[in-house]
């Protein structure tokens, strides 16, 4: 044998020993990272906010764990599925997790997200209805498994899937009536106001007290003067300070809500012309504008059994606020001299005199108040 062939032999039988001795070196199991298979396959792990499950399903070769970023969110594992469970969750804004699955060397993130509580009702915040029975379907979208309850027996409830079905008897009580229905998720809650009241029979006709604090007092004093809303033959509405034979022009905004105009001339006093005006306190000017009206929300207080009303700035008078009414007077001339009476921050509560909670406030006599004010 040649030279040549016998260290080519050689060499072959060394490579053949290194290849056998690091066959030998492998006992540990080490294998390379990119041989195991860990991939994401499935995952159905977006919720809404009632208590779920859902599960990760994953490609893969080895067992697995998973783990959970927050405490709300809980993850089992069996084989190659890994089921992901949320607690009922309330609030608004929806929250986010984070599930991480490990096999062998390997690990992947699933992000996990539960949506919060979504609920809207195709109807306004406040359900106003004549005194007839009725039923109603308002469309409804919600996420969530509601509770729903009523304040009153006279009201009604069915939900649907994607409409809220209410319903009313018929008011025979002789005044308007206020209730609420409620929506419940865990600790989110919710109401809509319902009201049934034909205004002419549940409030027009109906004598009040027009009453607020005596403004021409340093003290808090209440002052009133009685009054009632009429209609004349042509269908107008005004409020009648019947003592006086004064009628303040008013409009309908709902069976429910009166807009009280101001007025330069509601009718006389003695030798005066007397304008019905709005003051605002804190800027302190004052407005007869016929344009200009307050509005006087009514409601039935179920407590002392009497209907009430705020009255409130509308925000007619651009830049003001009507906190104050004054009853002012003019001369024949047509000068204007001062206020025979002002009414601070007022409402309307119905007189009834066989109810004791409906109690007398004071009147005064008039007094003309001469004190010089800004003119809007």
């Amino acid at each position: 044998m040649s030279y040549m062939k016998k260290l080519f032999g050689i060499v072959m039988l060394l490579a053949g020993m290194v290849t056998f001795v690091a066959c030998g070196d492998d006992d540990s199991g080490y294998m390379p990272s990119d041989y195991y298979r860990l991939e994401v396959v499935e995952a159905n792990v977006t919720f809404g906010p009632d208590a779920e499950t859902g599960r990760i399903v994953v490609n893969t070769d080895q067992d697995i764990t998973a783990t959970s970023s927050e405490d709300w969110c809980t993850v089992s594992v069996n084989g190659s599925t890994v089921y992901v469970s949320v607690e009922d969750f309330s609030e608004i804004t929806s929250r986010n997790a984070e599930v991480t699955i490990k096999s062998g060397v390997k690990s992947v993130q699933v992000p996990v997200h539960q949506n919060g509580v979504v609920f809207a009702l195709d109807a306004p915040s406040e359900l106003v209805f004549d005194n007839s029975e009725v039923s109603v379907k308002y469309a409804m979208k919600t996420n969530a498994e509601l509770i729903f309850s009523t304040s009153a027996d006279w009201i009604s409830i069915n939900p649907g899937t994607d409409n809220l079905e209410i319903s009313l008897s018929e008011n025979t009580t002789g005044h308007m009536r206020n209730a609420y229905i409620y929506y419940q998720k865990g600790d989110m809650t919710g109401s809509v106001k319902v009201v049934q009241c034909d205004f002419d029979t549940d409030i027009a006709g109906k004598i009040f007290y027009f009453a607020g604090l005596d403004l021409s007092e340093e003290e808090d004093v209440l002052i009133s003067e009685y009054a009632r809303f009429v209609k004349d033959d042509e269908g107008n509405y005004f409020l009648n300070f019947f003592q006086y034979g004064w009628n303040v022009p008013v409009t309908l905004a709902s069976p429910t809500e009166a807009q009280i105009s101001l007025s330069n001339n509601i009718g006389t006093y003695s030798v005066y012309t007397i304008g019905f005006v709005g003051w605002d306190l804190d800027q302190g000017y004052i407005s007869w504008n016929s344009s200009v009206s307050i509005s006087a929300k009514f409601y039935y207080d179920d407590e002392n059994e009497v209907t009430m009303a705020n009255i409130e700035d509308n925000g007619s008078w651009n830049g003001y606020e009507i906190s104050g009414i004054r009853f002012e007077a003019w001369n024949a001339a047509g000068s204007r001299l001062g206020y025979l009476e002002a009414i601070g921050w007022p409402f309307m509560q119905e007189y009834v005199p066989s109810n004791a909670t409906s109690r007398s406030i004071k009147q005064k006599a008039f007094k003309l108040n001469t004190k010089p004010v800004k003119v809007k």
